[in-house]
């Protein structure tokens, strides 16, 4: 009769409880760090070609086409370092009421959406690009002011043609439409050098890299 063999039990010491092997990294971070990076890097690129397109839409294009009924003059907002009393005069001389309304509605269409779209991608951009907080907030000082001086601008502008001609409302349209073109020039300049400096800096990292390897 075959005896039965009786199965020891194994016991583990409380030390080798502790020392559990340490988990892997998990090698997907990485890369889906990296993916953000890369679809916020193309919602950035997309939206500030959308923003120079409807630039040239609506200052090229859609004003452009208001000279067929002003005679040939240009708009108060194509006027990058002001315009006079004068002008305005002869432009409320040569321009009727239809005139009028298609000003209008160019600036509750495109003149409303371009400086709005323009604004948010630019702080999108800046806050992506800019690593502190103060230097970000400086930044973004230029697209916001851009965003209210423009629409405010518009409105100026509009009550130029609605009512007999007040020096006070032409200088008040003057100063926002000179204060809007400087804004945005200072806001496209700072997305530019920002670009410029994230572009080198990028580059030396990579060079470096490359080098060590």
């Amino acid at each position: 009769m075959a005896k039965k063999v009786r199965k020891s039990k194994e016991y583990r010491k409380p030390s080798q409880f502790a020392q559990q092997p340490v988990a892997p990294m998990n090698p997907a971070a990485p890369r889906s760090e990296a993916k953000a990076q890369s679809n916020a890097m193309i919602l950035i690129s997309a939206g500030l070609v959308t923003s120079v397109l409807l630039f040239f839409y609506y200052h090229v294009w859609a004003l452009g086409q208001l000279a067929d009924l002003s005679g040939g003059q240009p708009m108060p907002d194509q006027y990058v370092f002001g315009f006079s009393e004068e002008q305005i005069q002869t432009l409320r001389s040569v321009m009727n009421e239809d005139a009028v309304a298609q000003l209008n509605y160019v600036h509750r269409s495109v003149g409303l959406f371009f400086p709005l779209l323009f604004g948010f991608f630019s702080l999108l951009t800046l806050g992506q690009w800019v690593r502190t907080r103060s230097r970000r907030w400086l930044a973004w000082a230029a697209p916001m002011l851009f965003v209210v001086v423009d629409l405010w601008s518009n409105q100026a502008i509009d009550a130029l043609f609605v009512s007999d001609l007040d020096g006070a409302a032409v200088q008040l349209a003057l100063v926002l439409t000179i204060l809007r073109w400087a804004l945005l020039i200072i806001s496209a300049l700072t997305i530019v050098v920002v670009g410029l400096r994230r572009f080198i800096r990028t580059f030396r990292q990579k060079y470096a890299e490359a080098t060590q390897r």
